[in-house]
């Protein structure tokens, strides 16, 4: 017999084993679903949102069900075994039964699974499209909150470079105290800026992890998003009308959401087909032996037919509710048309006017802010002004710094939202 203290020992042994073994199990189900790159793409990651992205395996699941639908529909119905004996006239029948299905049911509803499957497959590609969309969103999300924690920790470099100065010039007796406590505040702000942008920056990469389907190592670096090189439509980006009905005609010929409604109606049109053929009644024929077992023994076959008669269930109410139902579509259709034009037109000037934005930034804003700060930092340097101008001059850059990633966001975010607005999607 084990003593109490044996049993215990061998008890905590079993379960650090099992800990143990449970961890590395886990360590290595996360391996499994971790890219470990060390720089990635735009296009690179949409791909891998489309190949990995759990809410679209879903929808392409779909197909599946699909399939075994278009199957069913071609089976034939079971035939029936039939027996029927009469004892007082000595008679046994046994025999076959089979329903005989007329007016075309069969192709009809073979048909209409087909077609509904082609609904399926245009729900797919607009769940590829939202994927996308959302692949490129949070991309763009993260690739800029890096480019704000880099441009944070450039400008901390900047105003820690000043503080120095001020308090080498305060040992002089060039700079009052209440300037230094002014950089150092400055230098705090900086920092608590950086924080921000961390934090923005997890966000982010939980973002894009989430739409992509793995989990990213956070000290991947993002490539610059080069979004108008995908855009592959028979018209430049131009301000004017033309351009803008070219890109409405664009989504009104690519849009999934419109073609799955057409689809459905097409549905619709099948459904009313095949309840008319529901109409037409079926044919039962039975077929078997005919045994006679009293004195005169004979024996012989039997045919039985049966057809029933379409009085009463004319499929009234199925012809009325696929009706309504295509009614339902036909304004649908009308509605999401109007909807896509409104899509259109909103990403199509946003793209424009944050383009134009950017212009202003790139080729006046920061030019001009990044001389100030130079004038200023010599100015300071030079001990022609006191600190407060280069500091002011400084927020003045980051401001401008800051509002230009923003505007960089929203023009990104425009030409994602006219991808997605047009249907513009890669097979």
């Amino acid at each position: 017999m084990l003593s109490i203290q044996r049993k215990i020992f061998f008890l905590i042994i079993c379960i650090q084993f099992s800990i143990q073994t449970c961890c590395a199990i886990v360590e290595d189900n996360n391996a499994n679903i971790t890219l470990n790159l060390k720089s990635i793409t735009l296009s690179k990651a949409i791909e891998l949102g489309v190949l990995n992205n759990p809410t679209l395996k879903a929808a392409q699941a779909k197909l599946g069900i699909s399939d075994a639908q278009i199957l069913q529909a071609g089976l034939l119905s079971n035939p029936n075994i039939i027996s029927d004996n009469g004892f007082a006239e000595d008679t046994f029948r046994v025999g076959i039964e089979q329903t005989i299905e007329l007016g075309n049911k069969r192709s009809r509803r073979i048909k209409l699974a087909k077609m509904q499957k082609e609904v399926v497959h245009q729900e797919i590609i607009t769940t590829m499209l939202d994927v996308r969309s959302k692949v490129r969103s949070s991309y763009i999300q993260t690739y800029n909150a890096q480019q704000k924690l880099l441009v944070s920790r450039e400008i901390l470099e900047t105003i820690t470079n000043l503080e120095k100065i001020a308090k080498e010039r305060e040992k002089k007796g060039n700079v009052e105290n209440l300037d230094i406590l002014q950089a150092e505040i400055t230098v705090i702000n900086a920092k608590n800026n950086i924080q921000s942008a961390k934090l923005e920056l997890n966000e982010a990469f939980n973002s894009l992890s989430a739409n992509i389907g793995k989990h990213l190592n956070r000290t991947i670096v993002l490539a610059p998003p080069d979004l108008m090189k995908e855009f592959n439509i028979p018209t430049s980006m131009v301000e004017n009308d033309k351009t803008i009905n070219t890109l409405i005609e664009y989504a009104y010929a690519n849009r999934p959401e419109i073609k799955a409604i057409e689809k459905n109606i097409e549905v619709q049109n099948q459904k009313l087909k095949l309840a008319h053929s529901n109409i037409v009644p079926d044919l039962k024929m039975t077929v078997g032996a005919d045994f006679v077992t009293g004195n005169t023994k004979r024996n012989s076959t039997f045919v039985m037919g049966s057809l029933g008669v379409p009085i009463f269930n004319r499929q009234q109410g199925v012809i009325n509710e696929v009706k309504a139902q295509k009614l339902v579509y036909e304004n649908d259709l009308d509605a999401i048309k109007i909807k896509i034009e409104q899509e259109v037109k909103n990403a199509y000037f946003g793209v424009i006017t944050n383009a134009k934005s950017l212009n202003i930034y790139e080729k006046e804003l920061i030019p001009h802010a990044k001389k100030i700060v130079k004038k200023s930092e010599i100015s300071f340097k030079e001990g022609k002004s006191n600190i407060l101008i280069p500091i002011n001059s400084q927020e003045a850059y980051i401001n401008t710094q800051y509002r230009y990633i923003q505007t960089l966001t929203q023009y990104e975010q425009s030409v994602s939202d006219l991808e997605r607005a047009i249907g513009l999607y890669h097979k």
